[in-house]
């Protein structure tokens, strides 16, 4: 009763929970019964085929659970596109508008450093003409 309850309040920590002692009695960390006890080695089969299951038939929950728990927050990424703008915009500070134009026709900049030279550009108020 109390697994039904856990698993309709928190469906998410419940899978994440149930994965957990899965792995744990997979490798004999956790024991629960030793009337199923099936190993090779080190590892217990009945719990890890059990896992083997989960995993087949709950992948795309498993795969958001994970997204959700470990994913990368979208602001730190933007946090780390614009360190990288900032580091480009003080490399190429120094350099004369006329290089900094060619630097933009180049093809080979990196996005960020693309917009580093637009905004020094348009710091010095000078315009593209492409």
């Amino acid at each position: 009763m109390f697994q039904l309850l856990c698993y309709l309040k928190k469906k998410e920590e419940s899978l994440g929970i149930l994965i957990f002692t899965l792995v744990l009695s997979s490798f004999n960390a956790v024991n629960f019964s030793e009337a199923f006890g099936a190993s090779i080695w080190f590892l217990s089969l009945f719990p890890f085929v059990l896992l083997v299951v989960l995993f087949f038939f709950r992948i795309s929950e498993l795969m958001d659970l994970k997204e959700k728990w470990f994913g990368v927050d979208p602001t730190e990424v933007g946090k780390a596109q614009e360190n990288r703008v900032a580091f480009y915009k003080r490399e190429f500070q120094n350099l004369s508008s006329e290089e900094l134009v060619r630097k933009n026709k180049n093809d080979k900049l990196v996005d960020e450093a693309r917009i580093a030279v637009d905004q020094i550009l348009n710091d010095r108020n000078i315009t593209l003409n492409t």
